[in-house]
């Protein structure tokens, strides 16, 4: 039987470099050597210890299903946009978005933002569902989000059914707080920040913005 010689060094300066690497060597006799760098941070992470629950049985549920749950929001929110996004798109709600408040906002070419707005809706909703590219489309929503929050709804305050927000004669453009606008903006933001995850098409084929 061969022997092997494994050689370890481990090389950190904290106060030099950042994501200084650990490198590892194997050197199996009579073959070339073969280097496999580890990241310290990867390290780290393998070390980090997680709460232990207080009722230890729901650790069987909580492992399984903790990577996935980053993908869970994402789905969620993906097909909450896309069913906003629907009428505008095929029962021809984009022509009340222009006349309405795309209109009084004094946008020029309103039917054109119109699709736009139905695009990123539905769209981009499909795209966040399926974590294709998943941070541009997150990014446009963040976008859209803003513009309701900031011209549309602020005026309102921020609860969305608040007795002032929804009485006729409100102040905003359209009725309601931007409470809602706000939580999604800052979901969208998540996945601007974390990317599709691990159950994603970015993650399935290497790629993403």
């Amino acid at each position: 039987m061969s022997r092997h010689a494994i050689e370890i060094f481990f090389h950190r300066d904290y106060h030099q470099q950042l994501g200084a690497a650990n490198h590892v060597t194997w050197r199996p006799s009579g073959r070339a050597d073969r280097r496999i760098e580890i990241r310290e941070d990867q390290l780290d992470n393998q070390n980090d210890e997680q709460p232990v629950p207080y009722i230890k049985a729901l650790q069987a549920l909580y492992g399984p299903l903790q990577p996935y749950s980053l993908t869970i929001i994402r789905v969620c929110l993906g097909v909450y946009l896309m069913r906003h996004g629907y009428p505008k798109v095929f029962e021809g709600g984009t022509a009340g978005l222009a006349a309405g408040p795309l209109t009084k906002l004094g946008l020029p070419s309103p039917m054109v933002w119109a699709y736009l707005v139905a695009a990123v809706e539905f769209g981009g909703g499909l795209l966040i569902t399926l974590g294709l590219l998943t941070r541009l489309a997150a990014a446009a929503a963040i976008v859209e989000f803003a513009v309701i929050v900031l011209t549309l709804k602020f005026a309102n305050g921020f609860f969305a059914f608040a007795p002032k927000a929804i009485q006729p004669g409100f102040a905003g453009v359209i009725p309601g707080g931007f409470e809602l606008e706000l939580l999604l903006g800052l979901l969208c933001l998540v996945f601007v920040i974390a990317g599709g995850g691990r159950v994603s098409v970015d993650r399935a084929i290497g790629r993403e913005i």
